[in-house]
């Protein structure tokens, strides 16, 4: 695959494959590729403003009483929309809502989750991580000069959401700035009294200060792994369990695969209490190959009325 220095690219863009994806099928990061300088001393919100810490951690808020934590959404925006309505069914605010990343890739509204989220709830406290798909995302819109890493993990999908259509040759410019800057500004981890929140994972021996951004937002705990971080239980996401949550001594993975199976689960924690959730819900929408099937439908009907129009349909060659 070939790339020029604005970052377009010769591929061509697909609906995402449903078939089944292995668990941890994310690419780890290349050598070949720069390493993740954007990561460390990252933007962070507080109730009082905007500030700036190293790795992004997000300041406690210690008048909230119950945290309400939502994983990995990869272009679900139907999956958000249901579970922001259960918990505000289910709390009054002001409480707080931490979505623990990876908000864009291989569903079909990437575009629409990040709106939703930069837009923030009113009434409550929303702190929103940064995820490895984003970093994937930053790091190609902005630093690399072709999109292969970012298509290779699902990010057909988004550029499709931002409006290039399937058979398209790839184009990065059609992400705003404004989306990108949102992303560069994402804090790494949230820490509250009894609890450290991240996307994928800490180091245990390591001061939450001192933390290698690469482990916050890559790492894969292996499953006898029940660690925290001292005294403080560890939630995250990002390893994908379709029969999870994963309840760990110390730590809880709230990543469902949700994107592909459709089922959401949010964790409640008691912001006075120790350990893990005190409860976990679920919302439930269509699983994604009904979801495509639909689309591509959709899809077959458009391309239809183009070649009829102009006697050169798209080309549509598989991606993923």
């Amino acid at each position: 695959m070939t790339g020029d220095t604005d970052g377009s690219s010769e591929a061509r863009l697909n609906l995402p494959d449903s078939g089944p994806q292995p668990r941890g099928s994310c690419q780890r990061f290349q050598d070949r590729r720069p390493r993740h300088r954007n990561l460390g001393a990252t933007q962070f919100a507080t109730k009082e403003g905007v500030g700036h810490a190293d790795f992004g951690m997000a300041k406690e808020q210690k008048t909230m009483s119950k945290t309400y934590a939502i994983a990995d959404l990869h272009g679900r925006f139907d999956l958000l929309e249901m579970a922001l309505a259960r918990i505000t069914e289910r709390a009054e605010p002001p409480a707080t809502v931490v979505t623990l990343g990876d908000y864009v890739d291989r569903g079909p509204d990437s575009r629409k989750i990040i709106e939703r989220l930069m837009a923030g709830l009113e009434g409550w406290r929303l702190i929103c991580l940064k995820g490895n798909h984003e970093d994937i995302m930053w790091q190609t819109c902005r630093r690399l000069p072709d999109v292969d890493w970012w298509l290779t993990n699902g990010g057909g999908a988004t550029l499709i959401s931002y409006g290039q259509q399937v058979g398209d040759q790839a184009d990065v410019a059609v992400v705003p700035a404004s989306h990108l800057d949102w992303v560069e500004r994402l804090p790494l981890m949230y820490v509250d009294t009894h609890r450290v929140f991240v996307h994928a994972g800490i180091d245990p021996n390591c001061p939450l200060d001192e933390q290698d951004a690469e482990d916050i937002v890559w790492k894969i705990y292996p499953d006898d792994d029940d660690s925290g971080h001292l005294q403080r239980h560890v939630v995250h996401g990002h390893h994908q369990h379709p029969h999870g949550p994963i309840f760990k001594k110390n730590r809880t993975n709230l990543d469902t695969l949700a994107w592909y199976t459709g089922r959401l689960a949010i964790g409640v924690f008691d912001d006075a209490a120790p350990g893990g959730p005190i409860e976990v819900f679920e919302v439930n929408g269509e699983p994604i190959e009904k979801i495509l099937s639909s689309r591509r439908s959709i899809s077959s009907l458009a391309t239809k009325r183009q070649v009829d129009e102009v006697k050169q349909p798209r080309g549509f060659t598989r991606h993923f």
